[in-house]
């Protein structure tokens, strides 16, 4: 089978790396990442189709539930009339297909501004300062449209990306924007102008935590594949008083009219995600994000500490404080893991660019699987702007602090965005990380983080890079050694 020109659902992403991104016969599969709580192989695109009914009741009531479950009859997956991608070459050959035929001459062509490394500071930077709403390749952090769904950008892709706040939308459920330090702020968002670009938030890829190589390590495509990814927002469960109608229920939702319908009503929907790709002709620009390297890392710590308890993991709570104390036993313990695992020695470094002895650069190196990590998702961010040949954007955190304003309106005119709001979201920059790593271990993590580029021979990863890289100086300290002494 064949993916359609403009999106599809993922489905199969298995690790067969191609060697080289213009190869057409390549064995390249991107890696899983369906992943529903029924781990099932197949995904119905019908967000309709299994979707519960239900009426309010304390008791069970079997006749309350109007159920459409998933047949095994393909024609039900939109695989089955657009095309459900289950082979590596057929993928492989597709995604260069499209990369190629975004280039032609009267093509479709979008207007999405990527953010890559996915900031919602900087998202909603640009929202209040042109009072334009802006993008995002994932679903469930948007509020849904009139259909219970998430609203894409294009009719014509359908897989996204998603506006975060739908243009008109009345159905709001909560305040995405609200501002945490009293107030709102501006809600009506417009739509931006037609020849202006529409900035939307992508992840792309490497950026799994306590994993080996074999899981964040990326080509060319895959990595594309990975910034075109994101999900949807699909209803899976509605819970309706007794004297609301379920058959009109579902009519409304086939009709794309379910919010519309259900105002006023009192009924709880429950959403899922809905693992989703789209065309790579929708993407006319980007902007990429760099932070100091140590500082991303600490904030990677951080994340972690925020999103395990919610995921239940009492036990990595009680071993990681959140603090320097914590963080250091967090690096220790990935590194232990690494040396103990044949994962990296095991690893087929001159596939990714990277010299076959890169493994024995890893000693010495605290958390050193993070800041390969980190170069590799810069360096081949780099490198699907030059494939797809679109202008980008620099910016570094600490421009930043030197002032937010400013550098709103160098994206702004890259956007192609008029200034509009003049209340701006403040950059909290006193945030201290000096104490979580020695200048010794900066020192060798900077030299990991200089031979993985001068690897690749990527001269823009370097001018990119270089500012955050510490060197020791060997003289003053052999100096200040022999004063001791």
């Amino acid at each position: 089978m064949t993916m359609t020109s403009d999106a599809r659902v993922v489905n199969d992403r298995r690790r067969k790396p191609s060697s080289s991104l213009l190869s057409s016969t390549s064995s390249f599969n991107l890696w899983v990442i369906l992943l529903l709580s029924a781990y099932s192989l197949r995904v119905s695109l019908s967000p309709f189709n299994g979707i519960r009914i239900m009426a309010s009741s304390k008791e069970k009531d079997s006749s309350s539930v109007i159920s459409r479950p998933s047949s095994n009859n393909t024609s039900d997956y939109v695989g089955a009339e657009e095309g459900l991608i289950q082979d590596a070459k057929n993928y492989d050959e597709e995604l260069l297909r499209m990369v190629k035929e975004r280039k032609a001459t009267g093509a479709k062509r979008g207007k999405v501004a990527w953010l890559m490394s996915g900031t919602s500071f900087t998202s909603l930077l640009i929202r209040l300062a042109s009072n334009t709403t802006s993008g995002t390749n994932y679903g469930m952090e948007t509020n849904p449209g009139a259909s219970a769904m998430s609203v894409p950008i294009y009719d014509w892709s359908e897989f996204g990306p998603y506006w975060i706040h739908p243009p008109g939308n009345v159905f709001s459920s909560r305040d995405i924007d609200k501002n945490k330090q009293g107030g709102d702020f501006i809600r009506n968002y417009d739509i931006p102008p037609p020849d202006s670009s529409i900035i939307t938030k992508t992840h792309c890829g490497s950026r799994c935590v306590f994993c080996p190589p074999q899981e964040y390590l990326e080509t060319d495509l895959s990595f594309l594949g990975s910034c075109l990814s994101g999900s949807r927002r699909v209803p899976a469960r509605i819970k309706h008083r007794a004297d609301v109608d379920a058959s009109a229920i579902e009519a409304a939702y086939k009709n794309g009219t379910l919010l519309t319908y259900l105002a006023g009503t009192n009924t709880a929907i429950q959403y899922k995600k809905q693992h989703v790709m789209y065309d790579p002709a929708v993407v006319e620009k980007a902007i990429h994000l760099v932070r100091n390297p140590f500082d991303n890392l600490v904030s990677r710590f951080h994340h972690e500490q925020k999103e395990n308890p919610k995921r239940g993991k009492t036990r990595w709570v009680n071993r990681y404080s959140n603090d320097v104390t914590g963080f250091k036993r967090w690096c220790a313990d990935e590194d232990t893991i690494s040396e103990r695992t044949n994962d990296e020695r095991s690893a087929n470094w001159t596939l990714y660019g990277y010299p076959e002895d890169i493994v024995k650069y890893f000693h010495g190196v605290s958390c050193h699987a993070e800041f390969l990590r980190y170069v590799h998702w810069h360096l081949m961010s780099i490198r699907v702007v030059e494939i797809l040949e679109i202008p980008v954007l620099f910016v570094h955190y600490e421009d930043y602090k030197r002032g937010v304003s400013k550098e709103t309106d160098r994206m702004l005119s890259f956007l192609n965005l008029d200034r509009v709001g003049t209340k701006l979201p403040e950059f909290h920059s006193n945030k201290d990380y000096s104490r979580y790593f020695s200048l010794e271990e900066r020192a060798a993590a900077s030299d990991l983080m200089r031979r993985l580029v001068e690897a690749k021979g990527s001269s823009s990863g370097r001018d990119l890079l270089e500012r955050y890289w510490v060197e020791l100086d060997h003289t003053k300290l052999k100096a200040q050694t022999m004063s001791i002494k």
